[in-house]
Parts: structure tokens; sequence; C-alpha cells
């Protein structure tokens, strides 16, 4: 059962759009980038770890802020800066996410 958190989206700038890889325009959702962490997480420790979870996710949000992207960041962008604070705050849970991220890439192409 996925976890859905309410996020509060709080910034001096609007998030940028998020580039699809079929090149369409999306809303950023930060609470996707939260359910892909927990999985990750999820898949290593067996449970969820929520304060975890919430504090990388406010890693991510703060470097996509801080590097500001302008009105638009494309998903490998922030797919890197997921890899990077998981990096940070559980190193299984990243190398997890990393090789699903590697899995799926496989079945795109």
């Amino acid at each position: 059962m996925e976890t859905r958190v309410e996020i509060q989206e709080v910034s001096l700038f609007p998030f940028p759009m998020v580039i699809k890889r079929n090149g369409n325009s999306v809303e950023f959702d930060a609470n996707k980038i939260y359910i892909a962490m927990g999985k990750a997480y999820e898949s290593v420790h067996g449970v969820r770890d929520e304060v975890l979870l919430s504090n990388a996710l406010d890693g991510v949000l703060f470097e996509i802020q801080s590097k500001n992207f302008g009105e638009k960041i494309g998903i490998k962008s922030i797919e890197k800066i997921v890899e990077l604070t998981l990096m940070r705050f559980d190193k299984e849970t990243a190398r997890a996410y990393i090789a699903y991220r590697a899995e799926h890439s496989v079945y795109r192409e």
C-alpha cells in the first residue's frame, strides 16, 4: 500500500515544469518522488521510515529550488538529484533506486 503524504511546496519561486522522457511537460509532483524513494527504501529494509523519507524529500526539493533550473527541468535531472540525496541519507536505498531505474531504462529502449 502506497502512502500518500501531504507535501507543502513552500518556496519563493514556483517549481519548474517537468519534461518527461517523451518530451511532454507536466506539473511538478513531489509526491511521485516520495513514493519512488519509499519503494526503494522498503525494498531494502522491508518497512518504511517516514521521517527519513520526509527529510530526504526536503533535501531533494531544496536542491531543485537552489539550482534554479528556470521554468523546466528534465526528469533525468530530478532522478540524479534524488540519487545524490539518497546517498547522503541511506546508501543502500540509493543503490536500490539506481538499480530500479537502470532496469526500467532497459525496458524503455
